[in-house]
């Protein structure tokens, strides 16, 4: 099975030997509903998803967006307009069109902005799909940086209309964004009708401690103007400040994703004895603070490192950067939850002998 990259993207800082990579944190804001002509962020027309789809690329205010299908699936499609036969959300007739991602629970899809100036702050805002037929109260969807769609606590649901602002600093010159679907809902194409992108300019930073002044502007009790809070630690997880807020975990919170392991134990590595997917000794690779599964194979970081879930088997640990730490096509926590050894690829599940 595939194992899922655990690298976190730290804008022009890197940590703990972590450099830039696929995408930088984006910082998302809540969804604003309904999604009034009020709301956008932008001067001058939408990129239309519909230029999105298969791999096709459109320029708009002198930035280039290129589709990039991701994930199981027929691949990344544009499909026709929902006009109000269907109930569908008059925004332009749904800006012309949708691009979505046919697929189950968990299915997504992801595009690319390119041609970005490292170093700047960049405003992307989302419009997602929408539907007022009966039954798309229960479709929800995520939205996030690189590989895997990370999600607010509220994932926005498909009835709802809204739209996303998130707000991050390139660390190269394109950015990855995923829209995917709620893992345990079914039924629902994950999509979006538009996208506006902001040019906010290059980083300020007032007081020179390597936090931008905008993170610090929306993260109290920061103060852009003392540069002393930056190598404070408000939660006393390990972390400074400067850290957390790269890294995306919270100030206030010690264990960001409730997982069991401290932000600083996450991103060190300090409780993972994997590394490279064979079991070494401790520091291994980070996990993901922000996602209490980094692997999403069922079990939690935590569960993983400690082999808690694991105890037919001495509570022997699995790798939490790999769904199948044995290769037996059978994921960790199916493994421990069936009382097989997930550490043995000759140990199956009762019911697939």
């Amino acid at each position: 099975m595939k194992r899922i990259s655990s690298s976190f993207h730290l804008g022009t800082l890197v940590l703990f030997g972590i450099t830039a990579g696929e995408a930088a944190p984006i910082r998302w804001s809540p969804p604003v509903i309904p999604p009034l002509s009020l709301n956008l962020i932008n001067e001058g027309a939408p990129v239309v998803a519909r230029n999105l789809g298969d791999g096709a690329s459109v320029t708009i205010d002198g930035q280039l967006f290129a589709g990039s299908p991701a994930g199981p699936g027929t691949g990344n499609t544009a499909g026709t307009s929902q006009g109000p036969g269907t109930g569908a959300h008059e925004l332009g007739v749904m800006l012309d069109s949708h691009s979505h991602w046919t697929g189950g629970p968990g299915s997504r899809f992801s595009f690319e902005l390119v041609d970005l100036t490292i170093g700047n702050v960049y405003q992307v805002q989302l419009w997602p799909a929408y539907d007022t037929r009966r039954g798309f109260a229960s479709r929800r969807q995520r939205f996030g940086d690189g590989e895997i769609a990370e999600h607010f606590s509220d994932y926005l649901r498909r009835d709802r209309g809204g739209a996303v602002v998130g707000e991050f600093v390139a660390d190269a010159d394109f950015q990855r964004i995923t829209v995917g679907s709620h893992p345990d809902f079914g039924n629902i194409d994950p999509g979006i009708s538009g996208l506006f992108l902001r040019d906010l300019g290059p980083v300020k930073d007032a007081d020179r401690d390597g936090i931008p002044d905008t993170l610090e502007d929306r993260n109290p009790p920061l103060d852009k103007f003392n540069p002393a809070d930056a190598s404070l630690d408000f939660d006393g997880d390990g972390l400074p400040n400067r850290d957390e807020i790269l890294c995306g975990t919270g100030l206030l919170e010690v264990d960001t994703d409730a997982d069991g392991l401290t932000d600083r134990e996450e991103i060190s590595g300090i409780r993972n004895p994997y590394r490279g997917g064979s079991r070494a000794r401790v520091p291994g690779e980070p996990t993901d603070p922000l996602r209490a599964d980094s692997d999403q194979d069922g079990l939690t970081d935590w569960e993983e490192v400690t082999g808690s879930r694991n105890g037919a088997f001495d509570h022997a640990p699995t790798d939490p950067n790999s769904s199948d730490t044995d290769g037996d096509d059978h994921p960790d926590g199916s493994e421990t939850l069936l009382e097989s050894s997930p550490l043995d690829p000759f140990s199956q599940p009762s019911q697939f002998l």
